[in-house]
């Protein structure tokens, strides 16, 4: 599994990566998307990401880059 994105009320999206998350963090914060991990959260780690729902073209940004970062594997 590469990516599991977990069910949420709210309009936070939490999801877990197996990728090298400053790898992730990285690509992200270069193409101006705001992605922030988990780790201060008691029993998540790095691993784990959480990221608001954004407008609909930033959404389309985030997942092409999530599949470029999985594309390289």
């Amino acid at each position: 599994e590469c990516i599991r994105v977990y069910d949420t009320d709210t309009n936070i999206i939490l999801l877990k990566i197996d990728k090298n998350p400053d790898e992730v963090v990285n690509k992200l914060e270069r193409t101006g998307l705001d992605i922030r991990d988990c780790s201060d959260i008691k029993g998540m780690d790095r691993s784990f990401f959480r990221l608001s729902v954004m407008k609909h073209e930033n959404n389309l940004k985030l997942m092409s880059i999530l599949k470029s970062l999985y594309q390289n594997k």
